[in-house]
């Protein structure tokens, strides 16, 4: 009898297999017990075909509880997963000798399974078992099966059953090497170059100046929203390539050796090209609309590297839960608290680039993928939001026109010595800010301004202002110690300077120009 067993055992998996697309997960050496799983629906189908013959109820109930607690510690149920069923299929010669009908009534073996369905397949009852089996998994099998009734000889039945078994094997192998090739397709060759050419930036910078240098890194291409602005829209690429610090470059170098030859090896070279370009130029632009501060690196694009692994995810879903997902998902998942919570990181940037990332291994495709109307979609979404977050941008007047950007713009009008327009942006943005810090650096560049003019009068009220505001402010104290003394204004110079040295008591230009006030 074991044969004819082996024989219907092998078919069944077979058909699952091949018409079905259930997966081998595991099985015992002689197929004595073969593991099929598939999700359908959000719903996680275990099909157990099993020759193992159980003389008492008991010995089937440990059996079954040991399975399904075997089956869910060694393959967890990938993201998403609604409902986890079982079926335990046995063919066997005779039913269990004592009171088994509790099994049938059992809801699961295990916590986390949703429905266990136990299927007993004796000679009587084969037809009626399938049948159940039929209706849960919703595919004909009987009409397709050979039985070994059917008039077949044993020699013959031996053949055709290995024959069958050697055809699970290359199913179980084919499947195995697709997986296998998912994840070795491109050889990780520009990951390697632009962590060359980061480098090679850097230690550039570093000779030009410092790369810790705000005015070094707008020199060389950082993202600067004034500049960008006025046209130079390069800076939204060559500012992936600068970074700020020692620290900077190492943390996003190691980040890309890991993300970059993992995701180039799964993409291929060209397509990775086009993600990590792609995602940095989101990243870049996501970072002009939300953030007017300087900034720089190639944060953006790594974290479009994770945007492309999460896409290849919801392609593979069941390959990519299996191998990398959790950590994927561990690692975004701190990087994206840790961006929230520490200070000076570029948020906008970071997420921009992941969701840049995503989209751009939409627009490229997997290697070997037929989704056409997918890559369409993809690059549709890619151009109209890369030139909706543009737009945006532009026009995000709580960026452009933020307390840090009209500073930024009077500091280079200051350096270019255009004056005249300090004035008008200053006195914009004093009527849009009621924050001292701002209020009294914004008086102090507009005095500057006045000074520069020949309005001294305006430039002594601006000051006066600024110090109430900022009672530390050393150089608004000296500047209005200067202008008094200039209006001579005595007294009031004199007491400007000695709040100065109440500032810094050690400064000795404060002294000599306290002993010079006092003499004259």
């Amino acid at each position: 009898m074991q044969i004819k067993h082996q024989f219907l055992q092998a078919q069944i998996a077979t058909l699952l297999m091949e018409n079905l697309e259930y997966d081998f997960i595991t099985g015992t050496s002689n197929y004595e017990e073969i593991i099929l799983r598939k999700k359908v629906n959000g719903t996680i189908h275990f099909v157990r075909l099993s020759r193992k013959q159980h003389d008492w109820q008991r010995e089937m109930e440990r059996t079954l509880r040991h399975v399904e607690n075997t089956l869910m510690n060694h393959f967890p149920s990938p993201l998403f997963t609604k409902n986890v069923h079982f079926h335990h299929l046995y063919f066997v010669d005779y039913e269990p000798v004592d009171s088994y009908e509790h099994l049938y009534k059992t809801e699961s073996f295990h916590k986390k399974v949703n429905q266990s369905h136990l299927y007993i397949l004796t000679k009587e009852t084969i037809q009626s078992e399938l049948q159940k089996f039929e209706n849960q998994i919703n595919f004909k099998l009987i009409d397709r099966i050979t039985f070994p009734e059917d008039q077949i000889s044993v020699l013959h039945m031996e053949q055709l059953t290995l024959d069958l078994q050697r055809r699970i094997h290359t199913l179980k192998e084919t499947k195995h090497k697709q997986s296998r090739e998912l994840f070795h397709y491109g050889k990780p060759i520009l990951t390697f170059l632009l962590i060359a050419i980061n480098i090679l930036i850097f230690i550039f910078i570093e000779y030009k100046g410092s790369s810790t240098s705000t005015e070094t890194l707008i020199k060389y291409g950082a993202k600067y929203n004034i500049a960008i602005m006025d046209g130079e829209y390069w800076r939204f690429i060559t500012s992936m390539f600068l970074h700020i610090g020692t620290f900077h470059l190492l943390l996003n170098m190691l980040a890309l050796y890991f993300l970059g030859t993992l995701t180039e090896r799964i993409f291929g070279n060209s397509r990775y090209f086009l993600i990590y370009m792609i995602a940095g130029l989101t990243g870049g632009l996501a970072s002009f609309a939300f953030n007017p501060a300087v900034a720089a690196g190639a944060s953006g694009a790594i974290y479009g590297l994770f945007g492309a692994l999460l896409y290849f995810g919801w392609r593979n879903k069941e390959v990519f839960m299996k191998t990398i997902g959790m950590n994927v998902f561990t690692i975004l998942g701190i990087n994206i608290i840790f961006g929230f919570i520490a200070p000076q990181i570029d948020v906008g940037g970071h997420l921009g680039g992941l969701v840049g990332g995503f989209i751009a291994a939409m627009a490229v495709g997997l290697p070997n993928a037929k989704s056409v109307s997918k890559r369409l979609i993809g690059w549709l979404v890619c151009v109209v939001g890369l030139g909706s977050l543009f737009l945006y941008g532009v026009n995000n007047e709580a960026v452009q026109k933020s307390n840090i950007m009209q500073l930024q713009r009077i500091q280079n009008y200051m350096k270019q010595e255009e004056f005249e327009k300090i004035i008008p942006v200053a006195s914009d943005a004093l009527e849009n800010t009621d924050e001292n810090e701002f209020v009294a650096e914004l008086l102090f560049y507009r005095s500057y301004a006045y000074i520069q003019s020949q309005q001294v009068d305006e430039a002594i009220a601006d000051l006066e202002i600024a110090v109430k505001e900022s009672p530390e402010f050393e150089e608004a104290w000296y500047n209005l110690a200067i202008l008094y003394q200039g209006e001579n204004e005595r007294e009031k110079a004199i007491a400007a300077v000695e709040r100065l040295l109440e500032i810094d008591q050690d400064n000795d230009r404060y002294e000599e120009l306290l002993q010079l006030l006092r003499k004259e």
